[in-house]
C-alpha cells in the first residue's frame, strides 16, 4: 500500500524525468529519499524502540526544535539530521 501511494504521489508531483535510459526520479528527489531512508535506519540503530518519539521531541542540538521540524526545511534539513545521527551512531559503536 505504501509503495503504491508513493508511486501515485511521485506521478502527481511530476518528479520523474525522461532521459535516454527511460524514466527516473529527479536527482533532488532521489537525494531526499536517500536521506529519509538513512535517517529511518539510523534512528532504529541509535534509538531502538524510541525512534518515533525521538524524531518529534525537541532537541538541544537543533536549538530546541525537533528533528522532524528540521527535516521540513528540505534537503539541507534532512542532511543536518542525517549527519547528526551518523555522528551519534559512530559514538555508539566506538
Amino acid at each position: 500500500m505504501a509503495i503504491q501511494n508513493s508511486v501515485e504521489v511521485i506521478g502527481s508531483w511530476r518528479v520523474l524525468e525522461q532521459n535516454n535510459q527511460g524514466v527516473s526520479l529527479a536527482k533532488d528527489v532521489e537525494e531526499n529519499i536517500s536521506h529519509l531512508i538513512a535517517i529511518y535506519r539510523l534512528t532504529q540503530a541509535v534509538f531502538p524502540g524510541k525512534e518515533s518519539s525521538w524524531i518529534r521531541r525537541s532537541n538541544q542540538y537543533f536549538n530546541d526544535r525537533s528533528p522532524y521540524a528540521i527535516m521540513l526545511n528540505g534537503k539541507t534539513g534532512a542532511e543536518t539530521v542525517r549527519s547528526y545521527l551518523e555522528a551519534l551512531s559512530q559514538d555508539n559503536y566506538m
